[in-house]
């Protein structure tokens, strides 16, 4: 079965079901948005546009934060292990989102608030580092202002 839906971003797209990545915990301030999919920003960056099916508007960049962090740890509570239906660690992919600053000289990634998707079963959540010293906004890059000549 095809699914089709309208983004503002690309457009109309239709993707096979078997893309949908549902979250039966809406992620922290999108309530009512459950269905996503994951858009491949480029085949080089490694960053990925989590694109809500039921809001056009909402498309959110997303990428392994360990790519970046190789230290970084990420706690999975048991009742989240059981809603992801993961039978290990291996199970799952972990995404943090990322941000730009308004005048585009940082760029953050959300490494208190952790996505873990199983991509087998579809299914994924959001979670809340709770205790860590993690920051919703941890820089990853930062430009320098060029001076004009």
């Amino acid at each position: 079965m095809v699914r089709e839906f309208d983004t503002t971003r690309f457009g109309r797209l239709s993707l096979p079901e078997e893309a949908v990545i549902h979250f039966p915990v809406a992620l922290y301030g999108l309530e009512d948005r459950h269905d996503y999919c994951l858009l491949e920003h480029d085949d080089l960056s490694g960053f990925y546009w989590l694109q809500s099916l039921e809001d056009p508007t909402v498309a959110l960049i997303v990428a392994d934060p360990f790519r970046y962090m190789p230290e970084y740890e990420v706690e999975i509570p048991d009742s989240h292990t059981e809603l992801l239906k993961a039978k290990a660690p291996s199970d799952l992919t972990i995404y943090t989102t990322i941000s730009m600053a308004p005048d585009h000289s940082q760029v953050s990634t959300n490494l208190l608030g952790p996505l873990a998707i199983n991509h087998e079963e579809r299914v994924g959540t959001q979670i809340i580092q709770h205790g860590s010293n993690y920051t919703c906004r941890h820089i990853l890059a930062t430009r320098q202002p060029t001076e004009k000549v």
